[in-house]
């Protein structure tokens, strides 16, 4: 087995269809080797993949769709002797090499944001959430954020507010005031394929005189989020 070509790298919340081929041959014959299943693996991940050679020998992974934490991992291939049901010492296909592997490299699009942040409706100075969120998808994800538009391969969609779920009956209660909201990644061209949606985490905050000082707190209470948990799970 060889794989075919080199300098390989995923590129974050790209629609780009990026792939590797491995051709397979018998090193007796020269033959390509039709069929052959293949197990498809990162290293750092127990998860695999199954992929089969085609007439020509040659198997085909597609890894278009995977955002990466990681600058440089580790992709291995492998003949999937469970699929085949054989020993591992097996010289049905007489492969000069069982087990090949490739680095694979990530690489960060330019984005630009477009944040609305309000607090019961009204505009609210978010700078802290903000810096957060872009401190977020640059640590995590690469993303280079741009200032202007016109230079972003991707745009991404921030909107949050506050909003009040029930009218507190008692005057010895706190105001509680939650926050909702949306985040999306998209493309920045005419047709704007949506790459990546989600609904923000609903937190809340009280107080006991002022529901718009409430909203502020669960504002915080945002950016306190992202710093610690984040926003997405990668693949």
């Amino acid at each position: 087995m060889n794989i075919i070509g080199e300098n390989f790298s995923i590129v974050n919340f790209s629609n780009r269809l990026d792939s590797i081929q491995i051709l397979c041959k018998n090193i007796y014959t020269n033959k390509s080797v039709e069929g052959l299943p293949l197990k498809v693996s990162w290293t750092h991940e127990d998860q695999y993949f199954t992929i089969f050679s085609d007439k020509h020998g040659i198997a085909t992974f597609e890894f278009s769709s995977i955002w990466s934490r990681k600058l440089n991992q580790v992709l291995r291939f492998e003949i999937d002797y469970e699929y085949l049901r054989l020993d591992t010492n097996t010289e049905q296909f007489d492969l000069e090499k069982k087990i090949v592997e490739t680095n694979v490299k990530t690489k960060g699009s330019k984005i630009f944001l477009e944040a609305s942040i309000n607090n019961l409706g009204n505009p609210y100075n978010g700078d802290e959430l903000i810096k957060q969120l872009k401190f977020y998808f640059n640590k995590e994800y690469f993303l280079e954020f741009t200032d202007d538009k016109k230079f972003s391969d991707l745009i991404l969609d921030f909107h949050i507010d506050t909003i009040e779920k029930n009218i507190r009956k008692n005057l010895n209660m706190p105001y509680i005031i939650f926050t909702k909201g949306s985040i999306v990644i998209k493309d920045n061209d005419p047709k704007k394929k949506v790459i990546f949606f989600s609904e923000l985490p609903e937190l809340k905050a009280g107080h006991f005189e002022d529901k718009i000082i409430a909203g502020k707190k669960s504002i915080k209470e945002m950016t306190k989020y992202i710093k610690n948990k984040g926003l997405i799970i990668s693949n």
